[in-house]
């Protein structure tokens, strides 16, 4: 009995992504720190729609709704979302292309030929030094892709990988 196509691409799809890799783990507190903060600003948000709400002449528990939604937004920010969005980040560094799968409600796959980057960086804000993290930043014509929540070390170990495969030159 000769196996289906479709059994053939399955196996195809399950061969390629075994060899993705995760993002590095810190970047999920990284990550719920970011969302922390993004919910304080919403919660102070919240605060100035409830004023204007009550200036407006609604009623306390209706104008009080800007709060509970800011408090849901925040609280799913910093104990739901880092760990989702974690567990969908997956990458992988190949020959000839490099692979990128997130998202967490719509998954996006990309894959970036080498032979398209023409610049290769890593990036790091005050949260990631903190942790010992780097995002890795890939330049096309098309423009830029990164990958987030990458250790210090294998961020610029696959900096230099990749600017060599692509044959990327250090002008500076």
């Amino acid at each position: 009995m000769s196996e289906e196509p479709s059994d053939r691409s399955i196996r195809a799809i399950a061969d390629a992504t075994a060899d993705l890799q995760p993002v590095d783990r810190r970047a999920v507190t990284v990550w719920r720190i970011e969302g922390a903060f993004n919910g304080l600003v919403a919660l102070v948000l919240s605060i100035g729609a409830v004023l204007i709400l009550r200036v407006i002449g609604f009623s306390r528990p209706v104008a009080l709704i800007p709060i509970g939604i800011a408090l849901v937004i925040a609280a799913a920010s910093v104990a739901i979302v880092p760990e989702r969005q974690w567990r969908s980040w997956r990458y992988t560094i190949g020959e000839r292309e490099i692979e990128l799968r997130h998202g967490i409600w719509w998954q996006s796959w990309v894959r970036i030929p080498m032979m398209r980057i023409q610049h290769v960086d890593t990036r790091r804000g005050p949260l990631d030094r903190r942790y010992g993290l780097a995002n890795l930043v890939l330049y096309t014509a098309a423009g830029s892709r990164q990958i987030p929540g990458l250790a210090i070390e294998v961020a610029e170990q696959s900096r230099n990988r990749i600017a060599q495969l692509a044959n990327v030159r250090d002008d500076v």
